[in-house]
């Protein structure tokens, strides 16, 4: 099947104030843009917000009221997206695979995180490729049919539910957290948390009201746990952010997320803050990361033991304390 080819290029000038402006009015739009003169379909680029503040939207559109439809074309394409590095190279933010393109999927979605963004300005000035690459309908004998066999586009379940969570299209529940809200789905957080399933199901406060206060968690936190409980995925990790998560993990019943912080954390033991991730670890039993604080501070017990994280350890812990003097007295036999 013929297959028409074409690219085009934005130029996000004064990126710094434009993003700012895009995170308040919620959107920025490239030009509108063809394939050649004789196509009536228009394309642009979008940028928008995500749920996550770290994070923005890049969509590529085509306009949907051409799609679908007795009459109507059928829109078969992949888009690839690049950015410009200062070295003038680019630099892949997405795999391109076809997909057909429909009227209540009019766009391709792709998450992109600010600090990419950033690291590829020259100038101020933010550059974005897109190249597409379009199945020519107006022009082939090859039937519908036979095109849908042709190629099956990859599932979008993670990104579906991340524009769920992301718009707020059709919650039924809203989230507090440190007096900011977050609207949300009963059945999707029934689904992935038994935690939430039990809530719904037997409190009387949040049925009634519609809402579920959550307390001695950052609201940073909570975004991140609903992005995962909505896609699977989990964020780029660092201690902070995986301490906040393994606690909601272990209080939400999301062993899976919490097992990835807690081998991230084991992984990413230092000296100044080894006995805080120890004390979290057996608040919230994460056994396999409790070991491995264990064995780190018998390793290096002469620059932790003194310290101000010790004697608070001491005095909020003592039970730790006391197995941590037999497991040094183990050592010296």
């Amino acid at each position: 099947m013929k297959t028409i080819n074409f690219s085009f290029k934005w130029l996000i000038k004064n990126y710094s104030a434009v993003s700012k402006l895009t995170c308040e009015n919620g959107r920025l739009e490239s030009p509108k843009f063809k394939a050649n003169k004789q196509d009536n379909k228009e394309w642009h680029l979008e940028l928008s917000e995500h749920s996550l503040d770290s994070h923005r939207v890049l969509n590529v559109v085509v306009n949907d009221d051409l799609l679908n439809g007795v009459g109507k074309e059928i829109v078969v394409a992949k888009c690839a997206c690049y950015l410009l590095n200062p070295n003038a190279t680019k630099v892949d933010i997405n795999t391109a695979t076809y997909r057909q393109f429909t009227t209540t999927k009019a766009s391709f979605i792709q998450y992109v995180a600010l600090e990419t963004f950033k690291q590829h300005l020259s100038d101020d000035v933010l550059t974005i490729f897109c190249d597409i690459s379009m199945f020519d309908t107006q022009h082939t004998t090859t039937s519908y049919k036979d095109l849908e066999y042709e190629e099956v586009p990859e599932c979008s379940i993670a990104d579906d539910f991340a524009a769920l969570l992301h718009t707020g299209d059709f919650s039924d529940v809203i989230l507090c957290v440190e007096g900011q809200e977050l609207e949300v789905h009963k059945n999707v957080l029934a689904a992935r948390s038994q935690v939430f399933r039990a809530m719904f199901e037997h409190s009387l406060t949040e049925s009634e009201t519609g809402r579920v206060d959550i307390e001695d968690m950052e609201y940073a936190t909570a975004k991140l746990m609903l992005e995962y409980i909505y896609t699977g995925k989990t964020p780029e990790l660092s201690v902070d952010v995986a301490t906040g998560l393994l606690a909601a993990g272990d209080r939400y019943g999301l062993d899976r997320l919490k097992g990835i912080c807690e081998q991230f954390l084991g992984k990413s033991l230092e000296i100044s803050s080894c006995v805080y991730v120890l004390m979290l670890a057996d608040l919230h039993s994460a056994q396999k990361l409790r070991k491995s604080c264990i064995e780190f501070i018998k390793g290096n017990s002469e620059s932790i033991i003194g310290s101000e994280q010790w004697d608070q350890m001491i005095q909020n812990k003592p039970h730790i304390v006391t197995e941590l003097f037999r497991a040094f007295a183990s050592m010296k036999v």
